[in-house]
């Protein structure tokens, strides 16, 4: 499931969802981060971070967190790299709930012919042939396609194309679950993943899970 700078929204980390593999946590390879932290498990509103390591360093803030919006009625877990092994309310096909875990981030997908000046993250320029299914029952469920002739589209088309000429779709960045600034701050060599928690679970789980400590970003509003 998607992010957009401008509208501070953060249903651009919720929209676009393909699983990944298992693993314990954030990986060691990962060395940028986007942690975005809800009060509670039905909460809509947030705040988002991002952060920075060197290999094997500890994590360190790199600007002040903002205000965020998750799914309308809030969170479940989804399945990455760490929570689809969790107890508790599960990630369904259209519930309104933004997948909670720690994540890959795939690729950027945006109207625009280039990114930003100074990205440098594997990107597809969105066309009207382009689409996300969000069928559950089609054999391209959660998958990207391309339509062979936009002119002509198949009846499923209209409500999961990709481009709709809406400013809130213009950046859309890929979480693989089953704003300007931050796309001109990933880079794909450095791995960057993305965890979503209610607070009372990262105070559980940041050590484990290998995320800052959570007085970096309780301090970093």
């Amino acid at each position: 499931m998607f992010i957009e700078s401008i509208r501070r929204v953060f249903w651009g980390l919720s929209a676009l969802v393909v699983s990944s593999a298992y693993a314990a946590g954030v990986p060691d390879d990962c060395t940028q981060l986007i942690v975005g932290i809800a009060p509670d498990w039905n909460s809509m509103h947030g705040q988002m971070q991002l952060f920075e390591r060197a290999p094997g360093g500890q994590w360190k803030e790199t600007a002040p967190s903002w205000p965020v919006l998750f799914g309308k009625h809030g969170l479940a877990w989804g399945s990455g790299l760490a929570g689809q092994g969790e107890s508790g309310l599960r990630k369904t096909e259209r519930d309104g709930r933004a997948p909670a875990g720690i994540f890959q981030i795939g690729k950027i997908y945006t109207y625009d012919a280039q990114l930003p000046p100074g990205a440098d993250f594997p990107f597809h320029q969105v066309t009207t042939a382009d689409a996300w299914v969000d069928e559950v029952k089609s054999n391209d469920y959660n998958r990207f396609v391309t339509i062979p002739d936009p002119a002509k589209p198949p009846p499923w088309f209209e409500k999961q194309k990709m481009r709709h000429n809406d400013f809130a779709y213009r950046w859309l960045v890929e979480v693989r679950h089953n704003s300007v600034k931050m796309i001109t701050w990933m880079r794909a060599a450095r791995h960057p993943c993305y965890a979503l928690l209610p607070t009372s679970d990262y105070d559980k789980k940041w050590q484990s899970w290998h995320l800052p400590p959570p007085e970096s970003w309780k301090t970093g509003h």
